[in-house]
Formats: structure tokens, sequence, C-alpha cells
């Protein structure tokens, strides 16, 4: 029984260490801009890509607190111009934006905007969550990448 916890608890640090060094290598990030509001108004969040980019293809998920939050729209980029793009509410509190692109994005810009209406009586501090299942370039190779998620604060 020894042996199993030792061989567990090794398995996690390996996995913890690899988690680590692979976002430490990770040149790609993608952001959720952080604003400051009042409850009732709707906010405009920039979801943005770094210069260091050679992105052809990829999906962005952003999650929220739908109790605190309701989608009111996303704009397109006007720095990027995807061959093909989607943005949809695939749930409440979860927005899927997904692109591809037959000439791949490498400077810095916003990807696209959500936007989304505070409710009434909120205060306080409303994360937003990114997470990147897909990001590669032009020869379908996988692209690591890191996340920066957002804050909306509600005074």
């Amino acid at each position: 029984m020894k042996r199993l916890h030792t061989l567990v608890i090794g398995m996690l640090l390996v996995c913890l260490l690899l988690t680590a060094c692979s976002d430490a290598d990770a040149k790609i990030t993608i952001t959720a801009g952080s604003v400051t509001a009042a409850a009732g108004e709707t906010v405009q969040i920039p979801i943005t890509i770094n210069e260091e980019s050679n992105v052809s293809a990829a999906d962005v998920i952003v999650t929220y607190d739908a109790s605190k939050l309701s989608y009111a729209g996303y704009d397109d980029s006007e720095t990027f111009s995807p061959n093909v793009k989607l943005g949809n509410l695939e749930q409440e509190g979860r927005f899927h934006y997904a692109l591809a692109t037959l000439d791949p994005y490498t400077e810095a810009g916003t990807l696209f905007t959500l936007e989304l209406k505070i409710a009434d009586g909120v205060t306080g501090d409303i994360p937003l969550k990114v997470e990147v299942p897909t990001l590669v370039d032009t020869e379908q190779n996988e692209l690591k990448s890191k996340t920066v998620s957002g804050t909306i604060t509600v005074e």
C-alpha cells in the first residue's frame, strides 16, 4: 500500500512539473481584458493574442458566472479577418469562439470582443476564465499557449 501511495504521489509530481514546463515554454498568450463598470451596464471584454503567434486556427472559450452576467453579443476583430469564424453561446455562462484562416496571425491584436451585461444589484469582482482547447498553425501543428483570465469589477 505504501508503494502505491509513493507511486501515485510521484506521478502527480511529474504531471505538475510537465504542466509548469508547458506553460513556461508557451510563447502565445490569449488574454481576457479586465474592466470596471456599474451594475446594469453592458461591458466589452477584448480577447487578445500576443505578438508571438503564428496561429491559423483556434477555439477560445470564455466562462463566467451566469447569475451575475448575461451574454449581450460579440464583435469580430478589426485586426484579424479569419476565413471562417463562429461565435456562439453554448450555454449560459459559456461563450465559444472558433476561427480558421489561411493567413496565420503573426502580430498582436484582438481576436474578438465579448459583450456581457451586468445584472442589477451585483457588486465586487466577477472572474472571466479563458480556455484554449485548440490552437494550431497552418501545418496543423499544435501550438503551446497560456491564458490570462480577466475580471469585471462592479462598483
